[in-house]
């Protein structure tokens, strides 16, 4: 990974897969936070850091080729996870920063301009895109397959932007918004339990361990953590 240890406050952050490109697109452009990537994949302290410096907006800027698709949803449900504004620029075809501003010093000016005018789209419509790709939604097994995919992206997009992923979702995958809404719910619910299933299994496991060692305070959490919303008196009922 590579990038400087300071990031300028009040601009966006730009990623890209290597080094190499983050210097290219930052001496081109002038861009300020260009950030090079092992691939397309980041650190937990490097999206905390973008916090720090009060940044909302992450541009992704990913090669052009077609490999990496799916470890680029990852990266951007996993940039979601920490409430930014994702936003994908797309390079020409089998290019990546390199190679797109590779040109003599007097077309420079021409390919800025070409730059400038990419297309960004939004995170969401991406992560929407490459469920729906090389699905047939007119097979019924498939487009209730599509749903379900869709609406687990959902649960990583902030609040902020669930309207308008809702709206772009239903428009794509030919259903009314409240059924949407309907499928929505339900799997929330079923997530939910899903998650309490697995907290109740952690706390029994630690319980057991905080038992056999005899640590009362770890029993105590250990309880807390199984019933969160009942006193330790209530859990032994």
């Amino acid at each position: 990974m590579f990038y400087c240890s300071k990031l300028f406050k009040g601009h966006d952050v730009y990623l890209v897969e290597g080094q190499l490109d983050s210097m290219v697109l930052s001496l081109r452009t002038g861009l300020k936070n260009v950030i090079g990537l092992c691939g397309n994949s980041g650190s937990e302290e490097l999206f905390s850091d973008f916090k720090k410096a009060d940044i909302n907006k992450i541009v992704i800027v990913p090669d052009g080729d077609k490999g990496g698709r799916k470890n680029l949803s990852r990266l951007i449900s996993q940039l979601y996870g920490f409430g930014y504004d994702v936003h994908i620029k797309q390079l020409p075809e089998g290019m990546d920063p390199d190679d797109f501003f590779r040109v003599s010093p007097e077309g420079r000016e021409e390919k800025l301009n070409e730059w400038n005018k990419l297309s960004v789209i939004h995170g969401y419509k991406f992560l929407i895109d490459e469920v729906l790709q090389d699905k047939d939604l007119d097979q019924s097994i498939q487009l209730e397959k599509a749903k379900e995919e869709i609406i687990e992206s959902c649960f990583s997009i902030p609040e902020i932007q669930h309207e308008a992923f809702k709206n772009y979702a239903t428009k794509l995958i030919g259903t009314s918004r409240e059924f949407f809404m309907s499928f929505l719910r339900k799997h929330k619910e079923h997530k939910t339990e899903e998650e309490n299933i697995k907290r109740i299994k952690k706390g029994y496991s630690k319980l057991e361990r905080h038992i056999r060692t005899g640590d009362r305070k770890g029993i105590l959490r250990a309880l807390k953590a199984i019933e969160p919303k009942k006193t330790t008196e209530e859990v032994f009922i």
